[in-house]
């Protein structure tokens, strides 16, 4: 029996699948029978034993009758001009790894983790594309891992392996690491279909969470660990919108594979992150994370957080000083009775007032104070470090190589009141002393005290 002959026996069988041709093809290649079409195939006179149409006929029927993945049958996957082993239990090598590895720019990268690397495929890509790059690759699964190792080998790669769950990685690898390639588990329980069961679900589900859990914890990871400069990551097109809104605070962009369809996203983390002054969901979340915001003020460029010990390591500040509590106007009446008697004379406005060794303010900015009355009270500093100037525009910020390690946001905003780079006025109710002020400011603070008859 011809090659061709076999071809047309077993289409009967299998009329009705519409990949038949591309899966035979792929079969004989397997066995060295190397025929790009079934034009080719026609052609050809070449003789089949009946030893192999046997074990040929057993794989087609695995593969479309009992739907093992071709991979698992096979044993082995060619992905462009890399070889994969496969094995049951490990999640399979897609083509689309390589349209993920493709999108990266190297440009600065020194050091690599392929997270969740299965058997290696992101990894073994990368290193390929660049020799010199230190990579690393790491999973929860042993056999997966040893899987990997063998495919390095198969590859002429070096790749530092490493058994650890999730972010549990970071704790073994003693270097920075510059990129992150990963396609995590995202799909739902209730996504996972016939094609799908032999293939490892801690691979396709991440432990009994939500689809995007692993995202989301991504996102997080870029905003806590500044010196990671690029995530590229894979997920389905269904989780496409969200993601792209969930990481729009970064320079990102989608990932098309060589089909042109959405696979994943490609994340630059090497300015600060940047939000909406009308975002104030994403800003008060960000806060409660830790990290602190970079605003245009009436004064100067502004720092705030919920945590004075945030301020502290970013300023580089003794311990010992404290901030000033920044609110909306909707916080006044929580104030001692003192400030509330007279804060309809100097607030909004560049005036800092201390009373029972706490400081207080009320900017006159219409955009901060809807961003207060929306994410409650916050201490504020000026944007530098101590005995610094601060900057006098945002995107000053952007390109400082200290403020881009730190655990900062931007505060993107329109309005036109712009920071004057001028210090508020400070003065303590308690000890009746002008703590902080300059000249012009010193005028217009006593005008008021006498245009209102305020005892003060």
């Amino acid at each position: 029996m011809t090659l061709y002959e076999f071809f047309l026996n077993q289409k009967l069988v299998y009329q009705s699948s519409p990949h038949f041709n591309g899966v035979f093809l792929t079969i004989l290649e397997h066995y060295g029978f190397q025929f790009k079409t079934i034009d080719k195939l026609w052609k050809s006179k070449l003789l089949i034993t009946s030893e192999l149409t046997d074990k040929i006929k057993q794989q087609l029927k695995c593969y479309f009758i009992e739907k093992i993945p071709l991979p698992y049958l096979l044993g082995t996957i060619q992905l462009r001009k890399l070889t994969f082993k496969t094995k049951k239990g490990v999640f399979i090598p897609r083509i689309d790894s390589l349209a993920l590895i493709a999108s990266v720019n190297l440009k600065k990268i020194k050091t690599a983790l392929d997270l969740c690397c299965g058997s290696g495929t992101l990894a073994i890509a990368l290193k390929k594309k660049c020799d010199t790059l230190d990579v690393y690759g790491s999973d929860i699964d042993i056999q997966a891992l040893k899987l990997a190792q063998q495919n390095a080998l198969i590859n002429n790669v070096s790749i530092n392996w490493i058994e650890a769950d999730w972010f549990d990685c970071f704790n073994k690898i003693k270097t920075p690491i510059d990129l992150i390639v990963t396609n995590p588990p995202y799909l739902k329980k209730t996504q996972l279909n016939k094609t799908l069961n032999y293939e490892p679900k801690h691979s396709l589900v991440f432990q009994n969470k939500n689809s995007y859990f692993a995202y989301k914890q991504l996102f997080n990871l870029l905003l806590t660990k500044r010196s990671i400069k690029q995530l590229i990551f894979e997920c389905s097109l269904f989780q496409k919108e969200r993601l792209l809104n969930l990481f729009s605070i970064f320079k990102s962009r989608p990932i098309f594979n060589f089909q042109k369809q959405f696979i994943g996203m490609k994340v630059d983390n090497q300015k600060l992150p940047v939000v909406d002054i009308k975002n104030t969901k994403t800003i008060k979340q960000l806060l409660k994370m830790g990290l602190a915001g970079i605003v245009n003020t009436d004064t100067q460029m502004g720092l705030i957080s919920y945590s004075e010990s945030t301020l502290d390591k970013i300023k580089q500040r003794a311990l010992n000083k404290h901030y000033v509590s920044m609110f909306g106007l909707e916080e006044l009446k929580k104030l001692p009775k003192k400030l509330q008697q007279i804060a309809s004379y100097f607030w909004p406005g560049s005036y800092t007032f201390i009373k029972n060794n706490k400081s207080y303010r009320v900017p006159k900015n219409l955009g901060l104070l809807n961003l207060f009355n929306a994410i409650g009270r916050v201490f504020c500093t000026s944007a530098n470090i101590s005995n610094q100037k601060p900057y006098t525009k945002l995107s000053d910020y952007q390109n400082d190589s200290y403020w881009i390690k730190q655990p900062c946001f931007i505060i993107r905003s329109t309005s036109k009141v712009q920071s004057n780079n001028t210090p508020s006025l400070v003065y303590n109710l308690d000890t009746k002393q002008l703590v902080r002020t300059t000249a012009k400011q010193t005028k217009q603070f006593h005008k008021l005290i006498t245009k209102h008859q305020l005892a003060i």
